[in-house]
């Protein structure tokens, strides 16, 4: 059973990595202004390097959206990490003699 919540917790947090990336990678370019809304429904950037992050954040996003997959699994990872950060910081404190947790 560790093994099966370990492989499920490291996928899950792939799944968010890959996620965040991809709207990242979809919204900077235009952020930064080297991407802009062309006539016609499509996106016209100044360099292919940028096209490139554009629609790789386009295609991870719409695969997300479509499929829901990876958004459940991102979803995972998101729950995931609240609870190890709870816990981390349950762990540190725990030690210390004038934290609520000890009084």
């Amino acid at each position: 059973m560790h093994i099966f919540m370990f492989l499920l917790r490291a996928l899950c947090y792939l799944a968010l990595a890959v996620m965040l990336f991809g709207v990242i990678a979809l919204f900077a370019p235009s952020m930064l202004g080297v991407c802009q809304n062309a006539p016609g429904a499509s996106v016209k950037c100044t360099d292919p390097a940028y096209r490139w992050f554009f629609e790789t954040g386009f295609t991870i996003v719409m695969l997300g959206i479509f499929t829901g997959v990876p958004t459940l699994l991102a979803l995972g990872g998101l729950v995931f990490s609240v609870v190890d950060l709870r816990n981390w910081s349950r762990r540190s404190t725990d030690g210390h003699p004038n934290t609520p947790h000890n009084q």
